[in-house]
């Protein structure tokens, strides 16, 4: 109980601070006001502990966080180059 009780409030605070840092990107337009912050929260952390669990080789937690946020950020961000470009190609971004 005490286990699971610690990693709710680890994962809400963590959660918490991802929200914030998407919330900011917002304020500055780099993120779409219409952004689903939560799921985007959770598309990033599932990401990361997937790679953790089942990666073949050595964690590498730079290079992944690297590649998904930039891959998160084509879809949430508010550059009309990127969204006009993968409407355009029919490519889901």
């Amino acid at each position: 109980d005490v286990f699971h009780a610690v990693a709710a409030e680890i994962s809400a605070y963590r959660n918490s601070l991802i929200v914030e840092t998407l919330k900011r990107g917002q304020s500055r337009g780099e993120v779409r006001s219409d952004a689903d912050l939560q799921v985007a929260t959770e598309l990033l952390v599932g990401a990361l502990m997937l790679d953790a669990l089942y990666a073949p080789g050595p964690y590498q937690v730079r290079g992944i966080v690297a590649k998904t946020v930039d891959m998160l950020l084509r879809g949430l961000g508010n550059n009309p180059v990127d969204r006009g470009t993968a409407e355009a190609t029919g490519d889901p971004v």
